[in-house]
């Protein structure tokens, strides 16, 4: 900690985002949510994260469509998830993510659900 700002350095974050990124069987692709998780815990703060889960309604075809187009996803992954619904789609996403998901599945008509999760 600076002891000027008592703020977490940047190093302390970079360590702390590590350990999160190994802890998560280091997959590519969520450093931003690694670092800001890490500075989050660092200052104390709870995390908090949401699921969008995709519920079983509508067009299929037209949910997988906008489920690939606002995750970018596989189409047998996209499949999968609209083919199981309800279900997650995304899981442990900051709640701009949550928000942008969202948004966008629900202009392309497809109903689903933000749940928070444990942090």
């Amino acid at each position: 900690m600076n002891s000027h700002t008592n703020q977490p350095s940047r190093e302390e974050i970079a360590r702390c985002a590590y350990e999160l990124w190994q802890e998560s069987g280091g997959v590519h692709g969520h450093d931003r949510e690694h670092w800001l998780r890490a500075e989050a815990l660092l200052r104390g703060g709870e995390v908090v994260r949401f699921d969008v889960v995709l519920l079983p309604a509508g067009d299929p075809v037209t949910a997988a469509r906008a489920v690939r187009d606002a995750t970018g996803l596989d189409l047998a992954t996209v499949k999968a998830l609209v083919d199981a619904a309800p279900g997650p789609i995304v899981r442990g996403v900051d709640g701009d993510e949550a928000e942008r998901l969202s948004t966008r599945l629900n202009a392309a008509g497809v109903a689903i659900e933000v749940v928070e999760t444990a942090g």
